[in-house]
């Protein structure tokens, strides 16, 4: 499944230093936490997760704010929250971006009915979204350091 997925993915990029792993700690306790990778110009977020206990301390807001941080310590231009509208992009800069999205079907028939089907929703969830004004991805750009602070 998922786990195994991700177990799989974390053994591949280790090897090649561009996994991104943080961690915020309340009282001794993972508060909050989030993977992603390195690559070229951008710090991708892949997967961010926080216990819902520790929200009154917000420990969401101080593993971006350290994320961001880190991609400007890093002399990254872009850090990528990937997928998903979620009001924090916003308040954190985020612009929307367009996504290119692949899907490679077998001739056969049934895979190829079910390829229309898939491809009429993309393209109906779409035309909502733009409708109504809402993208998917958003990518902050960072105003990168200079000084040794």
């Amino acid at each position: 499944g998922f786990n195994a997925f991700v177990e799989s993915l974390m053994h591949r990029v280790w090897d090649h230093q561009q996994i991104y792993i943080a961690k915020v700690l309340l009282d001794g306790r993972d508060a909050a936490g989030g993977i992603g990778f390195w690559h070229e110009d951008r710090l991708l977020m892949y997967l961010v997760g926080m216990d819902v206990q520790s929200s009154p301390h917000r420990p969401g807001w101080m593993l971006n704010w350290f994320t961001a941080r880190t991609a400007c310590e890093h002399k990254k231009d872009y850090l990528d929250f990937m997928r998903g509208d979620e009001e924090y992009k916003q308040r954190l800069g985020a612009e929307p971006q367009e996504q290119t999205r692949w899907l490679i079907t077998s001739p056969r028939l049934l895979t190829r009915l079910r390829y229309a089907t898939i491809n009429r929703g993309i393209q109906l969830r779409d035309w909502f979204r733009k409708a109504t004004h809402k993208e998917m991805t958003t990518i902050p750009r960072l105003a990168t350091t200079t000084s040794d602070e």
